[in-house]
């Protein structure tokens, strides 16, 4: 930690003996926040030239366990958390083979209570850009992959009074690369998706530097009557240890071993789904407080865009 922010810290705690360290603004609060893998970028492969989908999702995500590696500690510095989080995407098949699809998500609420006092934040948090290619797609084996590769731009470089994980925006780029499997049995009206996204963080204007995440999902997917179909989803995600001006942050990082089923329903050319996140393993390095679970709205809808019918 850099002098500015030794000096900042002791100067709150002299004004107010109520506010810990934890509230400083350098960094301070928990590194838990909304896994928004179930409703954001890449749960789809292309689409159709010239064809747009449209999508705004919510999702939530709570929590008031600490945990020590594996295992569940009795209490911490914060009681709990929560936070709210929305997100608009569009995705437009630029070519029979090339979608691309831009995302932009803001913080409705981030949530903590330390006891004695609350913190909370809210705002834009970033917009990402990213593009997707199909190396192989057949309708007769009903199997298609797709790869994909964007970045994420902070549109807020973050409150200072606020500490670094209560921010709406990391306040740095990213880069990403995704991948897209899928597999159909349209007799059985059954389907199979496995989902693949790595995350490359930089360091912000604070020298705070998130680690990276790589993300596994696999869906299988099961139409029970007409425009209705139910999802159970498996997933993993692992985030390396955070560093702050160089060094690493070892109450940070994680693997965490979720199932989430969903239950999607198609009306009047919508698709509305719903999810719920349930954590059945974790791993938290150091100490960390850590999600209890989450839940999540989707609507989306599709548009032919310059339609070319056979007259």
């Amino acid at each position: 930690m850099n002098c500015r922010c030794w000096i900042y810290c002791v100067l709150v705690i002299l004004i107010n003996n109520s506010i810990s360290f934890a509230q400083c603004g350098c960094v301070g609060g928990a590194a838990v926040g909304t896994l928004v893998q179930s409703g954001s970028s890449s749960n789809s492969g292309i689409l159709k030239n010239n064809s747009l989908r449209t999508s705004i999702f919510f999702v939530n995500s709570f929590g008031d366990q600490y945990f020590k590696g594996d295992k569940k500690l009795d209490s911490g510095v914060i009681k709990n958390y929560n936070t709210s989080f929305l997100g608009l995407q569009f995705e437009y098949g630029l070519f029979d083979r090339f979608t691309i699809e831009t995302q932009i998500g803001y913080y409705v609420d981030k949530f903590q209570d330390f006891g004695t006092y609350t913190m909370q934040g809210k705002g834009f948090s970033n917009i990402s850009l990213l593009g997707k290619y199909n190396f192989y797609k057949s309708r007769t084996y009903q199997v298609e992959w797709t790869l994909g590769a964007g970045v994420s731009i902070p549109l807020d470089r973050g409150d200072n009074s606020l500490p670094q994980h209560l921010r709406a925006s990391s306040g740095a780029y990213s880069a990403s690369i995704v991948s897209y499997l899928y597999k159909g049995y349209k007799k059985n009206q059954l389907y199979f998706i496995l989902l693949n996204k790595y995350d490359y963080n930089f360091e912000n204007n604070d020298l705070y530097l998130y680690g990276n995440n790589f993300t596994n999902s696999f869906y299988i997917s099961k139409n029970i009557v007409e425009k209705l179909n139910t999802v159970i989803g498996i997933r993993t995600d692992y985030r390396s240890k955070d560093k702050y001006d160089g060094y690493y942050n070892y109450d940070s990082g994680w693997f965490q071993f979720s199932i989430s089923p969903q239950i999607n329903y198609s009306i009047y050319n919508f698709n509305i789904g719903l999810y719920y996140d349930i954590p059945v393993y974790k791993y938290y390095n150091g100490t960390q407080l850590t999600s209890k679970g989450s839940f999540g709205l989707n609507i989306s809808k599709d548009y032919d865009l310059f339609s070319t019918k056979d007259k």
